[in-house]
Order: C-alpha cells, then sequence, then structure tokens
C-alpha cells in the first residue's frame, strides 16, 4: 500500500509539541535531495533531569533536516529504529513496532514486511537493494543477529543471517563497503557488561565474519554514526565514552544525569575507516561531533549531516552538524 505525504501542502501541518527540543533515536537520510529526518524521541522540558523516565515523548512527524518544516507523518509514533539509504528510497524498519517503510525519492511513504520481531537500538545500512539491520535489541533481548530484506523480492520478507561472534551489541554502527558489511561498537549490558571498541566484518557472499581493528585503543563507536562516502572510506563520528558509559551500565550513581555535558566525554572525534587496507585515520575533535543517538544524512555533495542526538544523558539537540 502506498501513502502519499502530504507535500503540498507541507505549510498546514504543524510541528509537534516538544519537537523543537529535539530528539534521539530518529530515522533519517535522504528523500531525494532533501534531507529528513522521522520520529524519535525526547523530554521536552526545560529541566529534562528532574522529570521520571515515563515522561519520555514519541514523535512520528517527517521532518525537513534543514529548515525544520514538517513534510509528513509515519503512521505510529515511534523511535529507536534503523534507518538504510538506497537508490528506491529511504528505509526506517523497526524501533517501538515490527513496522517497516520505505519512503522513496518523490515523497511516497510504502509499507515493506514487517520485521519478524520488534528490533531496537540496532543499526542499518544497504548493499544494492538489499537492507541489513544489525544488533539492538530483538524483542527486548540484547542481540546478536542480523536480519536482511531484498527490496526486489519483498515477498519473501526478511531473512535472518548467521549471527554476530562474541557478545550482543546493542547501538552499534554499521556502514557498507565493496559488498561486505562493517560494525563497530554496541554494548551488553548483561554479563560480562561489555562496550564493545574492536569490529566485525560480516561477508554476505561468503556468509563468513571476521575481526575490525577498533578506531583507536579504548575507543568505543557505540551510540555514534558511521556513513560510508565512497568505497574506500566509512565516516564514523559521536557515541558515548568507554569507561564512562561501561561505569553507568555496571552499577550507575545516582547523580549520573546531574553532571554537565563535558563530563560525559560523548566522541567528538572523526575516525575514518579505510576497508582496502582496514586502518583509521582521526580527525581533530569538534563538540558539535560529539553527540550520540543522532541519525544522519548523506549529502549529493558529499557532507554528511548529523540530525538531532543527545548532548548528554536527557539533553537532545535541534541543531544539525556537518561532517
Amino acid at each position: 500500500m502506498i501513502k502519499e505525504m502530504i507535500l503540498a501542502a507541507a505549510a498546514t501541518l504543524a510541528a509537534e509539541p516538544g519537537i523543537q527540543y529535539g530528539v534521539s533515536g530518529s530515522f533519517g537520510g535522504m528523500m531525494g535531495d532533501v534531507p529528513v529526518y522521522a520520529g524519535g524521541c525526547n523530554f521536552p522540558f526545560e529541566d529534562p533531569i528532574s522529570v521520571p523516565a515515563s515522561d519520555k515523548t514519541f514523535y512520528c512527524g517527517i521532518y525537513n533536516a534543514l529548515t525544520g518544516q514538517r513534510i509528513g507523518s509515519l503512521p505510529v509514533k515511534t523511535a529507536y529504529g534503523a534507518s538504510a539509504q538506497t537508490d528506491l528510497g529511504l528505509v526506517m524498519a523497526g524501533g517501538s513496532t515490527k513496522d517497516a517503510w520505505l519512503l522513496t525519492p518523490d515523497g511516497k511513504l510504502q509499507e515493506l514486511p514487517p520485521l519478524p520481531q520488534t528490533v531496537d537500538n540496532g543499526y542499518g545500512t544497504a548493499i544494492g537493494h538489499t537492507v541489513y539491520i544489525a544488533g539492538g535489541n530483538i524483542d527486548g533481548k540484547p542481540s546478536r543477529g542480523v536480519i536482511a530484506l531484498d527490496l526486489d523480492n519483498q515477498r519473501a520478507g526478511w531473512k535472518l543471517l548467521s549471527l554476530m561472534p562474541g557478545l550482543p551489541r546493542v547501538q552499534p554502527v554499521m556502514a557498507a563497503a565493496g559488498g561486505k558489511l562493517y560494525i563497530w561498537g554496541g554494548f551488553y549490558a548483561g554479563e560480562p557488561k561489555t562496550v564493545h571498541t574492536s569490529g566485525l566484518c560480516y561477508d554476505p557472499e561468503a556468509d563468513s565474519w571476521t575481526e575490525l581493528p577498533e578506531p583507536a585503543p579504548g575507543v568505543t563507536l557505540s551510540g555514534g554514526v558511521a556513513v560510508t562516502a565512497g568505497e574506500n572510506r566509512i565516516v564514523c563520528t559521536g557515541g558515548v565514552n568507554r569507561q564512562i558509559f561501561l561505569d553507568a551500565i555496571t552499577d550507575q550513581a545516582p547523580d549520573y544525569l546531574e553532571h554537565p555535558i563535558e563530563w560525559y566525554k560523548f566522541n567528538g572525534k572523526t575516525y575514518i575507516f579505510h576497508p582496502h587496507d582496514q586502518t583509521w585515520s582521526v580527525m581533530e575533535y569538534k563538540p558539535e561531533h560529539a553527540r550520540a543517538g543522532a541519525a544522519t544524512a548523506l549529502l549529493p555533495d558529499g557532507t554528511i549531516l548529523l540530525l538531532g542526538g543527545e548532548l548528554k544523558p536527557r539533553v537532545r539537540t535541534p541543531q544539525p552538524a556537518a561532517l
């Protein structure tokens, strides 16, 4: 079923109350030449730290990321889903529900086969017209799973691929290059509690996994972003500080939410992975990149936009940042 977005009457679509504070965990990508984000969640209060966790608010609007104009709506309010950009459009899947959609370049919202189970806090990417989602929580449980959907054969539905080696990875990053998947980061709050630094490469043709080096000693990309920029560059930034986050999932202090933004030491450096020789290069720290839970959009000129995310737990930002 195809659902038309109300682009012609976009000026009549009101922004959702609370969206002005920015969101984390939204979908993001390109609708034709327009960068967009959709859904997401926040604590829409001047003091988001003091309110109960139950006050988290979810959204369904689709927004032009450059102007902030609401241009449409998802059928449901959702957050923490996975996005994957293809030349057929932007795939948005999972999060609060099993629903999946394709947002076409001309602004149609097409329903895709639902996920076999709910998947939240995973990461999405695509190789050609095949969409992949890795890690996250499957039906609420930390997962090593990877699922795939061929957009040219939707009747086959989502397929479960070989499990990632090692412990589950919640909030990893993932990108595709040279027909392979590259995954880093993610955390596991079970035992042993782990915040991953190293990565994994999956070859769909061989159905095999190999290990990848970490971006730098002790650096995790958990909660960050990864974008393929050309065949031989995967650009990664954002995410949490490994030790601080590990301490939080091990024994969270009562005042964990009350520190200033700088205390959390979110990653503001950009790490570039070169698949041909499996090496990393690093760019200087930029405070506007130090966010977690952001979405991304790759503009036609090669600029990467960071959309939303949080500057510290509960504190979102509405300001995009460019890489």
